[in-house]
């Protein structure tokens, strides 16, 4: 019976991952314009976006970007830039959607 157990795992594990797999190997999403490391980021799961805000450019020095990647339309969209330039900050979108509050860095 053990044996029968743990190849019914394997197959639903293996089934799983190749599912995974095959989802994300055909998403051809748009590079970002610029290199940027350390930044904030936040997932808006309402509208299916990816924010981020500051980071590191190529000769690290912090930025004051903000960008959205939108899911549905497989395109970065340019926001409003940060007061203050930061990295190794955090991003939080607050319930109401034109609200997207960054602190820290």
């Amino acid at each position: 019976k053990n044996k029968n157990k743990n190849n019914n795992n394997n197959r639903r594990r293996s089934s799983s991952s190749r599912n995974d797999n095959t989802y994300w190997n055909n998403q051809q999403i748009t590079e970002m314009s610029m290199g940027v490391a350390d930044f904030g980021q936040c997932y808006d799961s309402m509208n299916n976006r990816i924010y981020l805000c500051g980071g590191l450019d190529s000769q690290f020095r912090s930025l004051s970007q903000s960008i959205c990647f939108d899911m549905a339309t497989n395109k970065w969209l340019n926001l409003p830039k940060l007061n203050h330039q930061r990295h190794c900050n955090r991003v939080q979108l607050l319930d109401n959607p034109n609200v997207l509050m960054t602190f820290g860095g």
